[in-house]
Parts: C-alpha cells; sequence; structure tokens
C-alpha cells in the first residue's frame, strides 16, 4: 500500500474513483527520507560497477510509492562518495557525476551504484558511500510530469517534514538499528541463489561490528531475530535468505513510517 492510499481522504478517493481518473496521473512520485548510514558503507564490486542499496522512507501522503528502477536525486543533505585505489589512495568523487540512485523496494529501499567506467576512470578497487543526516530525495524531473515538486513543497520538505522524519524513522533505537544491520547483511548476499553458511555468518557478524557497541541493545536483539528466523525459512516461504531480510527490513520501515505519518498530521 502506498503512502499516497494510506493516508488520502475517503471523499477525495472516493471523487477521484467516480471521475475514473488516477489520483497521481502523470504527477512526480513522493520525496523520500534517506536514513542516515552512520558511517561509511562498502559497495559490493562486481563486473558492471558497485552497488549497495539503502534504507528510505515516505516523506508525503499526497503522492504515489516510486516504480522500482524510479531515479532519484538529492534535493537536501549531504552524500559523500570515496574510492579506494589499489595503492591505497582515498579520493572523493563528485556525487552528481560518479553515482546513480533509482528506486528499489517502493518508498523502503533505494540502490545507488557507481558504473564501471567511472571505476576505470579513477583506477579504484573499491567505493564507499556514508549518508549524512536529513537527507532528502526527490525523484529526477520529467517532461511529462503534470505535477513535479514545488520549490515551496521542496523547502518544507527539506526542513519541517524531515526533522519530524529524523526524530521518529532515523532515530529509532530498536526498528531503524535493526534495519540497518539487516541492511549490511542484505547488501553482502547474492540476489539469486544461497549463499554459504559461512558467509552468512560472516556478514551477520561484520554487521554487528559495524554497528558498534554503542548500537542499542534492542535494536541488535530484534536483527538476530530476524536473521536467524530467515536461516531457516530462506527456501521455504521466501526463494532465498536475502529476500526473507528484505521482507523484515521493509516491514520495519512501514511501521516507522506510520508513526511519523501520525506525528506529521496537522492537528485542526
Amino acid at each position: 500500500m502506498t503512502c499516497l492510499f494510506r493516508y488520502l481522504s475517503i471523499p477525495v478517493f472516493l471523487s477521484l474513483l467516480i471521475a475514473g481518473v488516477p489520483a497521481t496521473v502523470h504527477a512526480a512520485p513522493q520525496a523520500l527520507g534517506l536514513v542516515a548510514s552512520n558511517g561509511p558503507i562498502e559497495l559490493k564490486c562486481e563486473a558492471g560497477g558497485c552497488v549497495a542499496d539503502f534504507t528510505t522512507f515516505c516523506l508525503q501522503q499526497d503522492r504515489q510509492s516510486p516504480e522500482r528502477g524510479t531515479p532519484y536525486q538529492v534535493g537536501s543533505g549531504e552524500i559523500q562518495v570515496a574510492g579506494l585505489t589499489a595503492d591505497g589512495t582515498r579520493i572523493a568523487l563528485d556525487l552528481r557525476q560518479s553515482l546513480a540512485l533509482e528506486s528499489r523496494r517502493k518508498h523502503m529501499a533505494l540502490r545507488m551504484f557507481v558504473r564501471k567506467s567511472t571505476l576505470q576512470a579513477h583506477n579504484l578497487v573499491s567505493v564507499s558511500i556514508e549518508v549524512k543526516e536529513h537527507v532528502v530525495l526527490l525523484p529526477e524531473t520529467s517532461a511529462t510530469d503534470k505535477n513535479p515538486h514545488s520549490k515551496t513543497e521542496i523547502a518544507m520538505l527539506s526542513s519541517s517534514m524531515r526533522q519530524i522524519g529524523s526524530s521518529y524513522v532515523d532515530s529509532d533505537p530498536d526498528r531503524t538499528v535493526a534495519a540497518r544491520v539487516l541492511g549490511d547483511v542484505i547488501n553482502g548476499l547474492p540476489e539469486r541463489g544461497k549463499a554459504s553458511n559461512s558467509t552468512r555468518q560472516d556478514l551477520w557478524q561484520r554487521a554487528v561490528h559495524r554497528a558498534g557497541p554503542a548500537a542499542p541493545q534492542q535494536g541488535i536483539d530484534r536483527a538476530r531475530g530476524i536473521y536467524e528466523l530467515c536461516k531457516w525459512t530462506a527456501g521455504r516461504a521466501t526463494p532465498n535468505m536475502r529476500q526473507c531480510l528484505e521482507t523484515h527490513h521493509d516491514d520495519f520501515i512501514r511501521y516507522l513510517n506510520s508513526k511519523y505519518w501520525d506525528a506529521s498530521q496537522p492537528i485542526f
């Protein structure tokens, strides 16, 4: 269920149905809040380039969730991209020229990738990305958009709306911490096929280590419970462990997104 249909008023929704016009026809999809990464995340590099998925949430009630593969750009906030050469030299990369962003799983996850040509141009062997606090992502503009994001809308999203999102989503000590830990494991697992038990365990240990000793224990414990559950149910309820973890990661974000919307509704 998209944020639009979750929160659209019944009279407005019914009038749209009677008119036979979809609520967001030819409209730009919603802006997304990109959850801070709490440090750099190393991308997984393969033949075509380097990729990783990052946690996002819905910032707008009146626009539909993006379809898979919808291109996004940074509206406000900071994302740092860095590459490492074979001799250990660290290179800061220009965000606009090196990084592509596209929606992955509706408003719950977004994929970032650095193409092979960028790696070759700078002789890079690895790439890492750090998402700072309060980042807002906007869909790339299209000539066919009948309702693009206005300057006033963007200003509101980048200030008050994103601040509320930070309070209810980014700072949650339970589900957001769990989502970050699961996200690290997800990024290391193959999209198709199965990983060995030793690979799974190594990814889990790395994810907990990256969370750090200061990470709230309740979030780590929640992530551990899902990790153990998916070890046993992968291949039965879901095709593999990655998809199992993705499902639970997205459930966490849906729950927090609902809390955010409850808090951001105007009081009359």
